[in-house]
């Protein structure tokens, strides 16, 4: 293998994990100089010492900084919700009890073999008992860690020095939840929640409103934004090209959104997932000289507002989706709007539109008529709606998630969400509650017939 060429070599090299990479590594040099593109452009870091010091090795070293692109912070911490005390096993509980021998039966030999496995019992019981003692210590050690006030400033001039010393990490993603588990296992260990303990999210603090002009990206899924935030420290994203937020918000934090996105004149992709927020006051502020992308997920929005928004991108805009939110003027004004004046729009998505009453949902043939409508032009079809319980079988499922179709990996930038795409199009059905304690997701055991789509309305033009 040593004689191939070095496009092979590398070719080879991009079908490989970063695990089959290592020992790859060290067959030869010229393996090792057609892997370091493929070994580590992607880091996940979480609120514990340990990461800390792996990201701080990476961002130090020689080759894998030149090729890290993507830095994903997990601000998740632990939590204890009950006092704990594991107390070691009691010989009285394993010793024998006394014998009744019959009349073939010798007491030496009976009593030596249950000598034997109560005392094998007793001292599995005791390593394991030993073994939750070592884990409690370790995890109450991490859990002063993360309760001092300084580590979340830390963690932030990390990340800051990061994105000065590495030259391609232009993307920040700050994420609670992980396609691959295993690696927060390893963190927090399975334990932690065996002796009652629990994870809570933080806020992200000033974690992004830092000096980084380099970052091009950020996506937030599942964090909770700071409640306030001044126009100087979000100024410092007016270079960001690439946003998605997807969060449970409340009014207290509308606010740093909305200084979020009065800063943001750069942006060529948004994706926003609010389902709990009128997002009027945001697209009132927001305006980019080259946004391309536009997916929004929302609870309310004034129809004069959207309109003004839409055609103010409309030379740019390529792609738009609008889910699960209402219009105070109804949807019909909105499409006769704007059909026909987004002159570089290539695709639209509508899902689940609410009517003005927020209790019936679009009819999906009257989406897709409504969609060729405003691609198209041409007469204005009749928008109908259902009843929002009709069509929990296609939006209410866990997994199935709002504007899906039409992407594809490839078309997603380079560090930017990749296989977070999954999780930041579930829907709020299927989307793990702020609050620890519930579930948040539904059974999704309702038949999805079309028989029960003939009760609706329809909007009136």
């Amino acid at each position: 293998m040593d004689e191939l060429p070095m496009e092979l070599k590398q070719r080879i090299c991009s079908f490989l994990t970063p695990r089959n990479l290592k020992p790859l590594r060290l067959t030869c040099k010229t393996f090792a100089t057609a892997a370091e593109r493929y070994f580590i452009n992607r880091f996940v870091l979480f609120v514990h010492p340990n990461s800390l010091a792996t990201l701080r090795k990476i961002v130090d070293h020689e080759i894998f900084s030149k090729y890290l692109t993507t830095i994903v912070y997990d601000t998740v911490t632990l939590s204890q919700v009950l006092p704990i005390t594991v107390k070691d096993p009691c010989w009285d509980d394993f010793r024998p009890k006394t014998l009744s021998l019959g009349l073939n039966e010798s007491y030496a030999t009976i009593t030596s073999r249950l000598m034997r496995d109560a005392t094998k019992s007793y001292q599995a019981a005791w390593k394991e008992t030993q073994h939750k003692k070592a884990q409690l210590g370790l995890l109450e050690d991490l859990l002063r860690y993360q309760q001092d006030p300084s580590v979340f400033h830390h963690f932030a001039d990390e990340i800051e020095y990061a994105l000065l010393q590495c030259q391609r990490l232009r993307n920040i993603i700050l994420s609670t939840r992980h396609p691959n588990k295993k690696a927060k296992a390893q963190v927090f260990m399975h334990e932690s929640l065996c002796l009652g303990w629990a994870l809570r999210r933080n806020d992200i603090q000033d974690i992004v409103y830092r000096e980084t002009t380099n970052l091009e990206s950020l996506t937030l899924i599942g964090v909770k934004l700071p409640r306030r935030v001044s126009s100087e420290d979000a100024q410092v994203l007016e270079n960001l090209k690439h946003l998605r937020i997807k969060a449970k918000q409340t009014t207290s934090s509308l606010s740093c959104m909305q200084c979020l996105f009065s800063v943001t004149k750069c942006l060529e992709t948004l994706s926003l997932s609010v389902d709990s927020c009128d997002i009027t006051k945001i697209i009132k502020v927001f305006r980019s000289t080259s946004l391309r992308v536009c997916l929004m997920d929302f609870k309310h929005v004034q129809g004069d507002a959207l309109i003004d928004f839409l055609l103010h991108h409309a030379p740019s805009l390529q792609r738009l989706a609008l889910g699960t939110g209402s219009s105070d003027i109804g949807w019909a004004p909105v499409f006769c709007s704007i059909s026909g004046e987004l002159p570089a729009l290539k695709c639209i998505q509508l899902e689940a539109l609410r009517s003005r009453w927020n209790r019936y949902s679009m009819r999906r043939d009257a989406e897709l008529q409504a969609e060729r409508f405003v691609l198209s032009g041409g007469l204005l079809p009749l928008i109908q709606y259902t009843d929002w319980l009709s069509r929990r079988g296609e939006y209410g499922l866990p997994g199935r998630g709002f504007f899906v179709n039409g992407v594809t990996r490839d078309q997603l930038q380079p560090g930017l969400w990749s296989d977070y795409e999954g999780i930041a199009n579930e829907p709020w059905n299927g989307y793990e509650s702020e609050s620890e304690n519930e579930n948040g997701s539904e059974d999704g055991n309702d038949d999805d017939s079309e028989g029960e789509e003939d009760a609706g309305e329809n909007e009136d033009d």
